[in-house]
């Protein structure tokens, strides 16, 4: 049921063919919510990328950092302090004393961290450290329990200590910010010559082990096998294994979410256009802990989304009895209409209460 008591702020920018959406939101302690995204502005006021929301959805016009790019990751620490991941390179503060103000433009691109009122933590090691040609991002942040870092996203080096420490697009930092040179970094190749390497989800497991996915592809050692999309990798970033992608196949794939079920399989959020392997439609994937797709008795109820539309889901929550709600774009078959939001039960099936009908410009993520 909506809850009409919330205020249903207005995220927007400059006009152009692109939406202007939120990418990630994260709920600090108090009830409210940092919102990031590729948005300019919030309910009319310029807050370019990053905002934050009180618990009623009000805009709180105090907290105003200032970036340059859109914002892709945030996180929240216990402490409140909150990690910030994006295709920006800079970010600046302003701070008023009186009639005096002075703005601090603060180089950190694809990454930073700031304090819980938005001003910039300057003991964390972030500025102008990670490298790509083309510009580095970062699309990712996990933050294990001992306070360490996981950022992925596209980069190809981390500056540290003077000296270029070369990562295939993900790493892992210290609680201050520093290199962390013990994490292991496998080898990760383009899908196509010329092309980048990019992870675009990174997660800590229950376990330890550590899920990469992404544009990537990576030779099995001791084999010719290439895996494609994801890795699943042991606590100290050595490759598990156990683990081998073996139910995604081609080069058009991308994968949107990916949420670990309680069970140890896993749930895939993707858009696909076409398959070669085994696989149950075009949005909603199951695989099994060891990286195959679940057997074709397990699949019954999975729901195919209508690839002509073209469907995707974005976005995968675990629910406490086990179901799944899923956001997208979702064409399920025996649907007259478009969901973005629904709910899927562990037998595949779907809850029709809770879809919603949506204009086509407004896919939930």
């Amino acid at each position: 049921v909506l809850d009409t008591s919330f205020h249903r702020a207005e995220f927007s920018g400059s006009p152009g063919p692109d939406p202007k959406g939120i990418n990630q939101i994260a709920v600090l302690y108090s009830g409210d919510a940092i919102v990031g995204g590729d948005f300019t502005q919030v309910d009319g006021f310029n807050q370019p990328y990053l905002a934050r929301v009180r618990a009623d959805g009000t805009l709180d016009g105090n907290f105003r950092p200032e970036f340059n790019g859109p914002v892709r990751a945030v996180v929240v620490q216990p402490d409140n302090k909150i990690l910030v991941g994006g295709t920006f390179t800079e970010v600046a503060y302003t701070v008023t004393s009186g009639t005096i103000s002075t703005t601090t433009h603060y180089p950190c691109p694809g990454f930073v961290r700031l304090n819980a009122d938005g001003s910039l933590d300057g003991a964390f090691y972030s500025a102008d450290r990670l490298r790509h040609h083309s510009g580095p991002a970062v699309h990712s942040i996990a933050l294990q329990p001992d306070g360490q870092i996981l950022i992925a996203g596209r980069f190809t080096s981390i500056w540290w200590r003077d000296s270029a420490q070369f990562r295939d697009s993900y790493a892992r930092l210290r609680p201050d910010g520093s290199f962390d040179s013990t994490f292991v970094n496998i080898a990760l190749e383009p899908f196509t010559v010329g092309g980048a390497v990019v992870v675009d989800h990174i997660l800590r497991e229950q376990t330890g082990k550590i899920m990469i996915a992404g544009r990537f592809g990576f030779e099995e050692p001791g084999t010719s096998n290439m895996n494609r999309y994801m890795a699943r990798l042991l606590p100290d970033g050595a490759l598990d294994s156990t683990f081998a992608q073996r139910s995604m196949y081609g080069e058009t794939h991308s994968i949107n979410a990916v949420l670990p079920l309680n069970d140890g399989r896993y749930l895939i959020g993707a858009h696909f256009r076409n398959n070669l392997g085994v696989l149950v439609g075009a949005g909603l994937l199951r695989m099994r802990g060891d990286g195959f797709s679940s057997p074709a008795s397990e699949q019954e109820g999975i729901f195919e989304l209508n690839v002509n539309s073209p469907g995707f889901v974005d976005g995968l929550v675990l629910l406490s009895d086990d179901s799944v709600l899923a956001a997208g774009r979702m064409d399920v078959h025996g649907w007259s209409d478009s969901r973005w939001l629904t709910r899927v039960f562990p037998d595949g099936s779907t809850d029709a209460g809770t879809g919603f009908v949506a204009p086509s410009s407004t896919p939930y993520q």
